[in-house]
């Protein structure tokens, strides 16, 4: 009886703090230039923070090659966020204002380069959408 109520209690522990399945996924789009394609990073079950709170660190990909990321968010006073992504060869650091502008800035490790990309650049939930790289 005292294994039975062991089992129920570690199940049920498991399954109060596993990720919700409809958790939201942040994607920024990013398009380098007018004649490239656009690609995502995606934050999975990333929720941007409110005013001068950070969130808690997230895991995601780049819909270009899968490459992973880790990282976190911070919404600042003013309503601006900054959400960081680091990965092996690069990290993107995105900036998203009060209105809806995108800028992406970032380190190429690999090329011991740095990046700005401001043209059409976007951010959404992109829990729905069908992506290269899923979960």
């Amino acid at each position: 009886m005292t294994r039975q109520v062991g089992s129920f209690v570690l199940a049920s522990l498991m399954l109060a703090t596993s990720t919700p399945a409809h958790a939201k996924d942040f994607c920024i789009r990013i398009q380098e230039a007018a004649f490239q394609p656009s690609y995502d990073l995606v934050a999975k079950g990333l929720k941007l923070p409110s005013a001068g709170k950070c969130s808690k660190p997230f895991a995601g990909w780049l819909t270009l090659n899968g490459a992973v990321f880790s990282g976190a968010a911070c919404t600042e006073p003013d309503g601006d966020t900054v959400v960081t992504f680091v990965g092996f060869l690069r990290t993107y650091r995105v900036f998203v204002s009060t209105n809806n502008s995108v800028l992406v800035s970032g380190a190429d490790h690999g090329n011991n380069s740095n990046f700005v990309y401001t043209f059409n650049n976007s951010a959404f939930d992109c829990s729905s959408e069908k992506r290269l790289y899923p979960n």
